[in-house]
């Protein structure tokens, strides 16, 4: 009887897990998030694996026991479901690609690097190679960095391999960007590589030339050039530290304060700079700027908007008009290139201005001079 009871309760449990699984794997295929932004039972909307438990419960009877016993036992934890998630990608997903790689002669790596909403550098990893007929292509993982250079890049490259169990031995292809710490023959990623795996080659990425041809044709076209650069400006504004952790904050602030894009959190995380009045005010008054004038030439411009943006401007510049520290560091930054300047001029003096005599008679040393 106790066997019996046993066995049942490892087959509901079982179940029950089976079903977790499958939700989670669906929603991770599907690319749906998660979680709701409430997920206790008052809310109206708990979130996708919730929901999509609550539904298999509904014709489910083990579920539904499951769902409403201990909730200590539930396993509807944001952990659960990131474990779960960890498992299918670190011990199926990777498992089943160094498998397949055991049974291919070679294989190739594409690697780049970029930063993620928290501002902290990934190196993406994609492989690939030839099996059973078709041509595979294979995401290995992100991995973060601390170090951009060419060493510890290549480092990273090789650990991650050596973790998937994947002979770096095999590959005869290395695909990355054109940045200097990648592509160079002499001691980056690409030469460091080939030392210790001489038949991988380097091959520049076709989509990155493809982008750098695109890039260089849109700047023949003025409209394009100038929205490009002012985008250009505003990412490297907003990548700074501080103003970047701003920025996430107004985000997640956005739905209170009825912020509806992107440009309305960037114009009001450029208005607060300036009213801040620091080392980045001047900066963030010339983004403004030309965002609102660009804004106004907009055949699709709202006007209520405009009247915002304009009178933004206005109090910006009001603003920096009576603030006599401004005006100080702006006076103290003349005086300093005057008197570099006026040293400059008085070098020249010394230099040229006092041998002009000699100097106007060094032509008749050039044997091609008409005074030779």
């Amino acid at each position: 009887m106790i066997s019996a009871d046993h066995a049942r309760l490892i087959s509901e449990n079982r179940r029950y897990m089976k079903s977790i699984i499958l939700s989670v794997r669906m929603l991770a295929i599907q690319g749906s998030a998660f979680r709701g932004h409430r997920e206790n039972e008052e809310s109206l909307n708990r979130g996708n694996f919730i929901d999509v438990m609550n539904l298999i419960a509904s014709f489910d009877d083990t579920v539904y026991k499951k769902l409403n016993g201990p909730k200590n036992a539930r396993y509807l934890h944001h952990s659960i479901q990131t474990e779960v998630v960890h498992i299918m990608a670190n011990k199926m997903v990777l498992n089943k690609i160094s498998y397949e790689i055991n049974f291919v002669s070679c294989f190739s790596i594409m690697a780049d690097e970029t930063k993620d909403i928290t501002n902290t550098e990934q190196l993406s990893i994609v492989i690939r190679y030839y099996y059973q007929d078709e041509i595979k292509e294979r995401f290995l993982g992100f991995t973060p960095l601390k170090k951009l250079d060419a060493n510890s890049l290549f480092l990273h490259i090789k650990n991650l391999l050596c973790n998937c169990k994947i002979d770096i031995n095999k590959c005869v292809a290395q695909t990355y960007d054109g940045a200097n710490v990648m592509k160079g023959h002499i001691s980056d990623v690409q030469a460091l590589f080939r030392k210790e795996v001489p038949y991988a080659h380097y091959i520049h990425c076709n989509n990155h030339r493809l982008n750098l041809v695109l890039v260089d044709v849109a700047k023949n076209v003025e409209e394009a050039d100038k929205f490009f650069s002012l985008l250009q400006d505003i990412y490297v504004f907003m990548s700074g530290s501080t103003i970047h952790n701003q920025f996430i904050e107004l985000q997640k602030k956005s739905w209170e304060i009825a912020l509806k894009s992107v440009l309305d959190i960037d114009l009001l995380l450029l208005n607060n700079i300036v009213l801040e009045k620091t080392d980045r005010s001047s900066e963030a008054v010339g983004l403004l700027i030309h965002i609102v004038s660009k804004y106004l030439q907009d055949v699709n411009a709202d006007i209520s908007r405009a009247i915002i943006l304009i009178q933004a401007t206005k109090d910006s510049f009001d603003n920096r008009r009576n603030y006599e520290i401004s005006h100080h560091n702006l006076y103290e930054e003349v005086e300093k290139k005057a008197i570099s300047l006026n040293r400059m001029i008085s070098e020249i003096d010394k230099r040229f201005m006092a041998n002009e005599y000699f100097l106007s008679g060094i032509t008749a040393l050039y044997p091609e001079s008409t005074h030779f």
